[in-house]
Parts: C-alpha cells; sequence; structure tokens
C-alpha cells in the first residue's frame, strides 16, 4: 500500500535544492519538483507537530483519516533527530514556526565529576 512519509520527502526535498543550486542544467527540473512540495501536508494543528506518514488507502492499526487520506497516530515530537529536517522544511515553505517550538528537547545533566581527574604515578 502506498504511503507518502515526511522524513523521506524531507530528505527528497533536501536533494532536490541540492540539485537545484549545484546542476543550473537541471535547476529548472528541480524547482519545479520542490516547488510543489508541502510540507505542512504532514502538520497537525490540534499537537503542533508533524505527523510520521500518509497513506492514501486506509492502513490496518492506528490511523487518523484526513481529506481522504489516513495519516499514522504518532507524530515526531523530538528535536535532535532525524524527522527535524522535514520540520525545518515545513517552516520554509510557510507551517507555523510554532511546531519547532513544541519539539521535545533531551535536557543535559550535569557532569557527575567533582573535579579534575589526576594521573597516577607509577
Amino acid at each position: 500500500m502506498p504511503f507518502l512519509s515526511s522524513v523521506d520527502n524531507a530528505w527528497l526535498a533536501t536533494a532536490l535544492h541540492i540539485v537545484e543550486r549545484g546542476l543550473p542544467e537541471l535547476r529548472d527540473q528541480a524547482h519545479a519538483i520542490v516547488a510543489a512540495m508541502d510540507f505542512g501536508f504532514y502538520y497537525d494543528p490540534a499537537v503542533d507537530q508533524l505527523r510520521g506518514r500518509a497513506w492514501t488507502e486506509q492502513p490496518s492499526g492506528c490511523s487518523a483519516p484526513h481529506d481522504h487520506v489516513w495519516f499514522t497516530c504518532n507524530h515526531y515530537d523530538v528535536v535532535n533527530s532525524e524527522p527535524r529536517i522535514a520540520t525545518y522544511l515545513a517552516i520554509a515553505g510557510g507551517a507555523p514556526p510554532t511546531a519547532y517550538f513544541h519539539l521535545n528537547r533531551p535536557s543535559r545533566r550535569p557532569a557527575t565529576s567533582t573535579g579534575p581527574r589526576r594521573s597516577r604515578s607509577a
């Protein structure tokens, strides 16, 4: 069953942006594909995050129907993971930037060391 992955499409769009800027002979073709991409499609305003993927037919398991597609029940919610490229592209394409601020950020723990390590003389 065909599905549309926000992560896979985001990396495709990133590659097409590189082609658009780096290969003048392919600029128009790459631009035409990228210009038609809409990462706001994956944006879920109820949680202010991007969905993982969508199917063109109802899948088995958990899905959320919306405008003739079925989205995964999960959302990408961690900033330091691969899906962040989809969030960046969605924001660049006009999706609300608040989606970026609703991503979870792992906290940094303070170092547990009590001081510098001292080498022992043999």
